[in-house]
């Protein structure tokens, strides 16, 4: 995920995603979130060479929203579509995610018929819906259904060990109607990478430095509840984390914190 304002960090983060697609390269593997409405949008306009011709990595660009802004009108969506091909420097999406959306941003007769527009002049392959962090959970679970009783063709949630609400539902629903559901945070913000302790600090920068001191705390206690998954010595807590998401037919692919 890259920002659209390059920095010291930004291109540095440009640098280890050259480097990871070079590993991965001819490898079944690969899935690079980008765009509007990640955390960091993939404006790589200096870097446009990043995914030309990588043929073998799925490309997914999040749109219409990023932060508190919002841009679902077809101008809107057209313009995050072509200047993600643009800055990509690709010809077509694999996957073109609204991020964020409200029910009625969903269901809009303008934001169905851009993606279906889109989607027959070759710019897109399939869409599908990102939803947000754990803000409003009954709500997003009937976005979820929505989604997919719309015709996306996938839905990214939150779920892991600690976070399951969203779990259940979308997973019902993906499986009645032949989606397929992509797995962020599964390691629940660090917590089930194994490496933390209650005498953990965030650096500035890092995210989880605004969240209270009992996030980390509660959090541990709740780890050690799950000892019983590594007690044999046989797997991590991490990888515990992704073989509990990936037994779930539903889900088509996790993305960790690399």
């Amino acid at each position: 995920r890259v920002s659209s304002l390059p920095g010291k960090a930004e291109a540095e983060a440009l640098m280890r995603h050259d480097h990871f697609l070079e590993l991965i390269r001819g490898k079944p593997m690969g899935f690079k979130p980008t765009g509007a409405g990640t955390s960091c949008p993939g404006a790589m306009a200096d870097h446009p060479h990043v995914l030309v011709h990588a043929d073998d990595v799925d490309v997914s660009v999040a749109f219409g929203a990023r932060e508190r802004e919002q841009d679902y009108s077809a101008k809107g969506i057209r313009l995050q579509c072509e200047e993600s091909l643009k800055r990509l420097g690709t010809d077509v999406l694999d996957l073109f995610e609204a991020h964020n959306p409200r029910l009625g941003q969903l269901d809009r007769d303008d934001v169905l018929g851009t993606l279906e527009n889109l989607r027959d002049e070759g710019k897109i392959r399939h869409t599908g819906t990102s939803l947000g962090p754990k803000i409003d959970p009954a709500r997003q679970a009937d976005e979820a259904v929505v989604s997919f009783q719309r015709g996306y063709k996938s839905v990214m949630i939150i779920y892991n060990l600690l976070e399951q609400y969203l779990g259940p539902t979308t997973f019902q629903a993906a499986r009645e109607n032949g989606g397929g559901v992509l797995v962020r945070v599964p390691h629940s913000s660090g917590l089930l990478e194994g490496n933390l302790t209650a005498d953990t600090v965030f650096p500035k920068w890092d995210h989880r430095s605004h969240r209270p001191k009992e996030w980390l705390t509660d959090g541990l206690k709740k780890i050690d509840q799950l000892e019983f998954l590594t007690g044999s010595g046989s797997r991590t807590i991490g990888q515990a984390a992704l073989k509990y998401i990936l037994r779930e037919p539903a889900v088509i692919s996790t993305l960790p914190n690399i």
